[in-house]
């Protein structure tokens, strides 16, 4: 029950903490940005507090991802003696969770669509911002 309760705490904290930062950003240099990204009144709403609600959507999916990851990390610790590993060890250990452990394929299965969700939104902020000159 910790462990699980920390898995969902955390994301939204952090997605907590990301609506802050936007929202008493200083106002005139993060106007700017937020402006050129999305215009003056996106949906009738100031800029900062639409950027804070555009990105606690977007990353709202990690409140379901976080604890399958930290279910993985911990039964990898566990098992095999091992916590994180970085990079691409943990990235072979996500592709070979599967097989290996059959009990932990829908945890394998969330970090997989996490991880290529993640991605996609990156890539699509990256060329949204390139498209808008920001």
């Amino acid at each position: 029950m910790k462990g699980f309760l920390f898995g969902r705490m955390l994301p939204l904290a952090l997605m907590f903490l990301l609506f802050w930062s936007i929202v008493t950003q200083d106002q005139e240099k993060g106007s700017v940005i937020l402006v050129g990204a999305f215009g003056e009144r996106p949906l009738g709403m100031p800029p900062a507090l639409f950027a804070s609600l555009l990105f606690t959507a977007l990353f709202a999916p990690l409140v379901w991802v976080v604890p399958h990851a930290l279910r993985l990390s911990q039964h990898r610790y566990d098992r095999e003696g091992m916590a994180g590993g970085g990079g691409f060890a943990g990235l072979f250990f996500l592709l070979a969770v599967g097989r290996k452990y059959p009990e932990l394929r829908r945890s394998q299965a969330v970090c997989a669509f996490g991880l290529i969700y993640v991605m996609a939104v990156a890539a699509a902020w990256i060329i949204y911002t390139n498209y808008r000159g920001v």
